[in-house]
C-alpha cells in the first residue's frame, strides 16, 4: 500500500474513534418540547396525569392549583355569583371554605332542589330575597316542538312576599343556565338576552351539530356557541376560565338530549395545555366525581339528592384535535358526542 494511503487511513481512523468517544461520553441530546399546539397522544387517561400534577383521585382537589376567580364586573363573575348563592343556600357551606370545590359544600338540602325536565314539568328558581326583591325564573312546558322546549313566564326581581320563597332550583340543566342570566342580568348587563319573558327555551342538546340544529332543538346553547350568536363566543381549552359555560350535545343517543354546565373553577396545576380538570355547578341526576350530590333511587323509582350541585370532569383534546368530555375523573371512554365551550358578553 503506498505510504499516502496509509496516512489517508490513520487519519480517517483518528475521526472514527474520536466520532466513537463523543457518542459514549457525553449526555444525549435532549429531546425538542412538544409543541402546545401538538394535542397529546390519547389524552389524559384515567390512568395517567398531566406533568408535575399530584393524583387528584387519591390527593384529592385541594391537592391541585386551581384557576378559581372570573375577570371582576364580567358577566363570567354574576354567572358563577349567581351558581354560588343558589349553593350556599342548599348546602350546609361554612363560610371562608373554598367556594369553588366540592369539598366545602354538605348536607344537600334535597327538598330544596331537584331535575325536573322544564319542558314536561313546571320550573321555579328562586335565590335569597336582596331588599324588599328577590331574584325568581320560573318556566311552564310548551313551544315547539313539543316536549322538548319551555318557556319563561317570570324572569327577573319580584316583590318579596310576607314569607319569600326559600332558595331553591326545581329544574334541568338547561333551564338552571337559563335562570343563571336572570340573575346574573341583574347584576350586570349580559348580551344574551334572548331567553326572557314569554320567550321559548329549547332544551341544551343537539342531535345534528353539523347541520341545521333541529332535530329537535330548533336553538340550543350549542349552536349559540359554535355560532358566536346572541352574545356568546366560542373559546379554547387553553382559554377556559370559572364562569364559561360546557354544553355537551349527544350525537347517537336520541333519548339524551345533551348537557349544559357552569365552569366553577379550571386545574393549572399541568405541563399539558390540551387537558383540563374541571369543576363544575350543574343541575343533573347523575353526579360527577368528588360530588356534592348522593343520587338514591328510591322502589318508587324516584330519585333523591338529584339537582343543582357541584362534580369534577375532565376535558382533554384528542390528538386528531378534537376535544372530548368525561363525566368523571375514572374511565377511559368520553361521553359520544360533541363539546363546544362558550363564553357570555
Amino acid at each position: 500500500m503506498p505510504s499516502s494511503s496509509v496516512k489517508y487511513l490513520a487519519v480517517l481512523s483518528l475521526f472514527l474513534i474520536a466520532a466513537i468517544c463523543m457518542a459514549g461520553c457525553t449526555e444525549q441530546p435532549v429531546a425538542p418540547a412538544r409543541n402546545p399546539a401538538t394535542p397529546p397522544q390519547g389524552g389524559l387517561t384515567g390512568t395517567q396525569q398531566a406533568a408535575g400534577c399530584p393524583d387528584i383521585r387519591v390527593s384529592g382537589p385541594g391537592s391541585l392549583t386551581w384557576i378559581s376567580e372570573p375577570p371582576a364586573g364580567s358577566a363570567n363573575a354574576a354567572l358563577v355569583s349567581g351558581a354560588k348563592e343558589l349553593m350556599k343556600g342548599i348546602y350546609t357551606y361554612p363560610p371562608g371554605a373554598p367556594d369553588y370545590l366540592p369539598s366545602s359544600y354538605t348536607d344537600q338540602k334535597s327538598s330544596n332542589t331537584a331535575y325536573i325536565v322544564h319542558a314536561a314539568n313546571p320550573g321555579n328558581v328562586s335565590w335569597a330575597p336582596a331588599g324588599e326583591t328577590q331574584v325568581v325564573w320560573k318556566s311552564s312546558p310548551g313551544g315547539l316542538p313539543k316536549g322538548w322546549s319551555g318557556v319563561v313566564t317570570t324572569a327577573g326581581q319580584a316583590p318579596a312576599k310576607a314569607a319569600p320563597e326559600p332558595i331553591h332550583v326545581m329544574t334541568d340543566c338547561s333551564g338552571f343556565i337559563t335562570s343563571l342570566f336572570t340573575w346574573a342580568n341583574t347584576q350586570t348587563a349580559t348580551q344574551f338576552t334572548g331567553w326572557k319573558t314569554g320567550s321559548t327555551i329549547p332544551e341544551a342538546g343537539c342531535f345534528n351539530p353539523a347541520g341545521a340544529c333541529n332535530e329537535p332543538a330548533p336553538l340550543n346553547y350549542y349552536h349559540l356557541f359554535t355560532t358566536g350568536q346572541g352574545g356568546f363566543r366560542s373559546i379554547s381549552l387553553e382559554d377556559l376560565q370559572p364562569g364559561d359555560l360546557i354544553a355537551y350535545a349527544n350525537t347517537k343517543d336520541r333519548s339524551d338530549s345533551g348537557h349544559i354546565m357552569l365552569v366553577t373553577a379550571v386545574s393549572s396545576c399541568t405541563g399539558d395545555q390540551q387537558s383540563r380538570f374541571v369543576v363544575i355547578t350543574d343541575e343533573t341526576g347523575s353526579p360527577h366525581s368528588n360530588d356534592t350530590r348522593t343520587v338514591k333511587t328510591l322502589a318508587s323509582g324516584e330519585k333523591t339528592g338529584a339537582g343543582l350541585g357541584m362534580g369534577i370532569i375532565r376535558l382533554t383534546y384528542t390528538p386528531a384535535d378534537n376535544l372530548r368530555f368525561y363525566w368523571g375523573l375514572s374511565g377511559d371512554t368520553p361521553q359520544t358526542g360533541s363539546i363546544a365551550l362558550g363564553r357570555a358578553l
